[in-house]
C-alpha cells in the first residue's frame, strides 16, 4: 500500500526509529473493518511518485511558489509503503438490520456480537495473493 506524506513530517522521524505500522480502516455502516500489520519505508522516487500521483494531493500541499506547487515534482512529496505481514479483518455478509439485531442482543445479553466473519491472513498468503 502507497501513501503520499510531506518529507517535513514528524510521522518520517517516528518511522525512521520505528518502521512497524498497524493500519486500520473501519465501515461505519457494515460494522466491517481491517487491521493491517506491517513495515514501512519512504521513498522519493520521482517516476513512482507521477504513476501514483493524483491532482486533488496538491489541496494537501498548497503552492508555495517555484517548484512546491503541490504537483508532482514537488520536492516535499513523498512516498510511504507499507508492506503487509499480517491483515486481520471482519466481512459481513448479514442484512443491516441483522447486524444491529446482533449487536443489541450482545449489549443486553452480553455475549460478543457475530456480526461478521473474523478472517486473518499472514504474510504467506498475502504473497499468494499479489502473486
Amino acid at each position: 500500500m502507497w501513501f503520499v506524506t510531506n518529507i517535513h513530517s514528524h510521522k518520517l522521524d517516528e518511522l525512521e526509529s520505528d518502521p512497524h505500522v498497524n493500519l486500520g480502516f473501519y465501515k461505519d455502516r457494515t460494522r466491517e473493518w481491517v487491521s493491517v500489520s506491517g513495515t514501512a519505508r519512504v521513498s522519493q522516487d520521482r517516476a513512482k511518485i507521477r504513476q501514483l500521483y493524483k491532482t486533488a494531493q496538491r489541496a494537501w500541499f498548497g503552492d508555495n511558489g517555484g517548484a512546491e506547487d503541490g504537483g508532482p515534482a514537488d520536492p516535499r512529496l513523498a512516498l510511504v509503503f507499507v508492506d503487509a505481514h499480517s491483515v486481520t479483518y471482519l466481512k459481513s455478509d448479514k442484512p443491516q438490520p441483522v447486524v444491529l439485531y446482533e449487536i443489541v442482543k450482545g449489549l443486553v445479553t452480553g455475549n460478543a456480537a457475530k456480526t461478521g466473519n473474523l478472517r486473518e491472513l499472514g504474510k504467506h498468503e498475502l504473497k499468494g495473493a499479489s502473486a
